[in-house]
């Protein structure tokens, strides 16, 4: 969540929640989200695939599916 969030959450986030609409998500908080995923993941993340994501449930579609592609092959 955005840390100047004016919408404190005490609930879990639902996969439809949109990140800019419904929990205020700016270009920093987008920009700071990518740089933790890309620390705590350690995967590479372009802007453009990024913008093209709107929802809490695309962003871990798209962290999971990023993960599995960085996975070696057996």
């Amino acid at each position: 969540m955005p840390r100047n969030s004016a919408h404190p959450r005490v609930e879990p986030l639902r996969d439809d929640e949109r990140l800019i609409e419904d929990l205020g998500f700016d270009s920093l908080a987008v920009a700071e989200t990518v740089f933790f995923f890309e620390d705590l993941f350690k995967v590479t993340i372009k802007n453009a695939d990024i913008l093209a994501l709107h929802t809490v449930g695309e962003l871990c579609d798209f962290v999971a599916r990023r993960l599995r592609e960085q996975r070696p092959s057996a």
